[in-house]
């Protein structure tokens, strides 16, 4: 059985290693991803893949880093996230939220309200 915090270090990982492999096998065909910084919200896997994929490549190409850590955060009714930063640790940007169903990932949720600093940091990347 899929647990949060499976599914979240999976996710952490992902951003941490620039390689969506892991975290791609654990996602629903029908997955959506929203984001309060972009507009359209991704309705399948396929989609999400190719977004996130380009998205690493141009922040690896850059040169700058994205540091994802596991933490909590009562919000939207959920209270395990992961806090995602770049180019320091500490350059808090967004935290990101999973919803699980039949043991997939049905979808993400990157948010940047509330303030990923109010959320309690765990040290794990």
């Amino acid at each position: 059985m899929l647990t949060t915090k499976q599914a979240l270090t999976s996710f952490a990982e992902m951003l941490n290693t620039g390689n969506v492999t892991s975290f791609e096998a654990l996602m629903a065909d029908d997955f959506h991803y929203a984001s309060q910084t972009i507009f359209k919200e991704l309705e399948s896997k396929a989609e999400f893949v190719l977004y996130m994929q380009e998205k690493l490549r141009a922040i690896k190409s850059s040169g700058s880093s994205v540091f994802a850590e596991l933490g909590e955060l009562q919000a939207y009714g959920q209270s395990e996230c992961v806090i995602v930063a770049q180019g320091t640790k500490d350059n808090l940007q967004a935290t990101v939220f999973l919803k699980i169903a039949e043991n997939q990932v049905t979808r993400a949720d990157m948010c940047v309200i509330p303030p990923p600093r109010q959320a309690k940091r765990s040290g794990c990347y």
